[in-house]
């Protein structure tokens, strides 16, 4: 999955930040005319974060369900035009996924540990799914009057991290602490932007994108089966673990001039 991922972004890399606007040209009497449209910004943003396919599955059949529920996220954004209708641009990003905690003590009800012995009574997340770094890329837009559309496209290597919990077995008021997993992996992201001039200077961000990596944790084969590796002592089958998001958000951006 991870190559589709890189020949499509880098594609659309190449087609809007190396393509020339026909009507641009850079000798020295055209310069004041292109340097009027190029703009910069930085903003931030905060918006909801929405699991999407196995991410977000509570199927308990399912080794790899995530058990995520909508979360929150949060952005810095920054971008330069490079054309009047392609720019470039880079962010820091973070999204939080709480967990269904019901749903994943349930989908042990019917299908204890492998020790009958050992039942799962109760979890208490000490810490949600979580990613976050850096991420660049490049943009297409058009613009009329005071507003701005973009379809963006952008690359990056997060961090992603499993949640640290405590467990209670059969009961006991003893927890026992199966600590969190995490490692970098490459992401891809594909978003659109519609953007409005309140002023000259200041610009409201609207964005709607999926962003999808596959992380390795090491000896990690999904959520639900690292509570019960931990319980019988036991190393799990390491497993390619896809978080795919949908992150809904709202910001404020600063024009650059």
């Amino acid at each position: 999955m991870t190559r589709y991922w890189l020949f499509f972004l880098l594609s659309f890399f190449y087609i809007n930040i190396f393509a020339q606007d026909p009507d641009i040209k850079f000798e020295d009497k055209y310069q004041d005319d292109y340097d009027d449209f190029r703009e910069g910004f930085i903003g931030a943003s905060y918006g909801v974060s929405i699991p999407y396919g196995l991410f977000g599955n509570k199927d308990a059949e399912k080794s790899l369900a995530g058990y995520a529920k909508i979360g929150r996220s949060y952005k810095i954004n920054f971008g330069y035009d490079m054309t009047r209708n392609a720019g470039y641009t880079c962010r820091f990003m973070w999204a939080y996924n709480d967990i269904e905690k019901k749903k994943l003590i349930e989908s042990f009800s019917n299908n204890p540990f492998i020790n009958t012995k050992n039942n799962l009574t109760d979890i208490n997340f000490r810490t949600n799914w979580y990613s976050g770094g850096f991420m660049a890329g490049a943009y297409a837009k058009v613009s009329k009057n005071k507003w701005i559309f973009d379809i963006t496209g952008l690359v990056g290597f997060l961090k992603y991290k499993t949640p640290d919990m405590d467990i209670f077995i059969n009961n006991s008021n003893s927890a026992e602490l199966i600590e969190a997993k995490d490692i970098f992996a490459l992401t891809g992201s594909v978003g659109l932007n519609i953007k409005y001039k309140i002023t000259k200077l200041i610009i409201l961000n609207l964005n709607c994108e999926g962003v999808y990596a596959e992380p390795v944790f090491n000896k990690y084969r999904g959520l639900k089966s690292s509570i019960i590796d931990y319980v019988n002592n036991t190393d799990g089958e390491t497993k390619q673990q896809p978080i795919f998001n949908i992150i809904n958000s709202i910001g404020i951006y600063f024009v650059i001039d």
